[in-house]
């Protein structure tokens, strides 16, 4: 990866990993596995969580609260960091703060989208939420099969929009972004842009799609790996991000690359050779 290796430098690599763990700031996560859990434990496990709930209903919404206003400042600097990572991958170089400040219109935009986006994902699921608190809270006695079926039908109702969201997180991230950032223009004229892309080429960008969803497993497990091999210091946040660099390296150019093929109007994203190029 010429980027990264071609030549080596290890300031470089340092400071395009921050403009790495900018751009992806909040957005990553992680799974652990409990104890195990078995289905005769499970309706008094449930009536004990009902039970705090009850008992915590105002803490536990002061919380959502503080979470959700943290989510969006975090939103607010992963939106500028996309175009300082964006620009570091696409130039070949590492610059903080004077691209900073450049992208500062181009990262509002993106943020105000991405803060409406967040509030009808926050408020849909919210409300899901509240539905099978509801519907739990109501039960009287011990949970049966019928309960937890009613439940799981809420879950089944909103896995469309949640298929949605995660097809506009994709065209936002893989063509409205580079979009913004190639035409210097406004996120919703990047959209317009982005969806008569998509629309022309709408089959491809379905295995584009398809393709990504097979890349986005390869790389969970191989950040896994890496978690477990290091001891999770991959999991601390910038370390981890500077240590598994060439992983979002080529997330970022594998989009780049798939649009700099369709024509010249879009050949400036291909990430450039050398350094320190002029755009």
């Amino acid at each position: 990866m010429r980027i990264l290796f071609r030549p080596f430098d290890i300031q470089k690599w340092f400071a395009l990993g921050f403009c790495a763990w900018l751009a992806y700031l909040g957005e990553g996560g992680s799974s652990n596995v409990g104890n195990r859990f078995g289905r005769d434990d499970f309706p008094g496990t449930l009536d004990r969580a009902l039970n705090w709930i009850r008992d915590h209903l105002v803490l536990i919404v002061v919380l959502t609260l503080v979470l959700f206003a943290l989510g969006i400042l975090l939103t607010w600097v992963s939106s500028r960091g996309k175009f300082l990572f964006l620009d570091g991958v696409v130039n070949n170089r590492a610059a903080v703060v004077e691209p900073w400040a450049r992208f500062a219109t181009l990262g509002n935009s993106l943020f105000g989208f991405r803060f409406v986006l967040a509030v009808i994902g926050f408020a849909t699921f919210a409300g899901l939420a509240v539905l099978i608190v509801r519907d739990l809270l109501r039960v009287v006695g011990p949970i049966g099969f019928g309960d937890i079926l009613a439940l799981g039908l809420w879950v089944v109702a909103f896995s469309p929009l949640l298929i949605v969201l995660l097809v506009i997180g994709l065209i936002l991230e893989d063509l409205v972004v580079p979009i913004m950032w190639l035409r210097q223009v406004s996120v919703l004229i990047a959209w317009r842009e982005a969806l008569a892309f998509v629309s022309a080429n709408l089959w491809i960008f379905v295995l584009y799609a398809m393709v990504k969803v097979l890349l986005a497993i390869t790389i969970a497990l191989i950040a896994c790996v890496a978690t477990c091999v290091t001891c999770c210091v991959a999991a601390l946040p910038y370390i981890g991000v500077v240590l598994l660099l060439p992983l979002y390296v080529f997330r970022r150019s594998y989009s780049l690359e798939f649009l700099a093929q369709f024509g010249p109007d879009y050949a400036a994203l291909a990430p450039s050779p050398a350094g320190d190029l002029p755009r």
